[in-house]
């Protein structure tokens, strides 16, 4: 029985930034396809960030996209307070196929997951956030800290040296104020260096990091 891949639906930003101050972002999705799909969006939240006890939802949820065709989503946010640092959450789109399907052929949904990061103060440059983090190795696992406001995102995957060892964090960001360990297979060298390559909010890499473990930074 033949696969047919669904239609695309493309959209037109990698990640959903909801500015400090403001309560929603917006997010155009176009249909690749020659086909109307019915566009569906679905917000999650991740386990250990509960938006300060906000909520998250898109407007519309469910609507169907011509052949071609733009589509609008708006990513809301509200919450009771102001808030005084970043959160992140994530957005799902897919692009569902019609009902009627050709015998004998099976259509499958590819969606697209990105990250919704709330509190952006666009007055903050990203590019030395890396700077204020901090790591340490301690009891049997290598721990990094977080004390910005800023949810600092990088690839969860590290190398050591001179051990040329690589560490792999089970997630790919730290919340303001959260200290992230993963275990050690092995202790690193007292001066061991950790390199590392960090992400922005649109979900593009920055550049490569180099630290010692003492947390003075060092040159790529």
């Amino acid at each position: 029985m033949p696969l047919l891949a669904d239609a695309q639906v493309q959209p037109s930003a990698s990640a959903v930034l909801i500015e400090k101050g403001q309560k929603e972002a917006t997010i155009d999705l176009k249909n690749n396809s020659d086909e109307a799909v019915l566009l569906y969006s679905k917000v999650s939240k991740l386990p250990d960030d509960d938006l300060d006890g906000g909520v998250l939802y898109t407007v519309p949820q469910t609507v169907v996209v011509a052949p071609g065709k733009n589509q609008t989503v708006r990513v809301i946010f509200r919450g009771n307070k102001p808030l005084d640092k970043e959160h992140i959450a994530r957005v799902l789109f897919s692009g569902l196929p019609p009902q009627q399907q050709a015998a004998g052929k099976v259509k499958f949904v590819i969606g697209q997951d990105l990250p919704v990061i709330i509190g952006v103060d666009p007055n903050v440059s990203e590019v030395d956030t890396w700077k204020q983090i901090s790591f340490k190795q301690t009891q049997g696992k290598l721990c990094m800290s977080n004390p910005s406001r800023k949810v600092f995102r990088f690839d969860p995957t590290m190398s050591s040296a001179p051990t040329k060892a690589d560490i792999t964090f089970n997630k790919a960001y730290v919340l303001p104020g959260e200290t992230l360990c993963q275990a050690l297979t092995s202790p690193l060298a007292a001066n061991a260096s950790l390199t590392f390559n960090s992400v922005s909010s649109f979900n593009f890499m920055l550049q490569t990091h180099v630290i010692q473990l003492s947390g003075q930074a060092s040159k790529p």
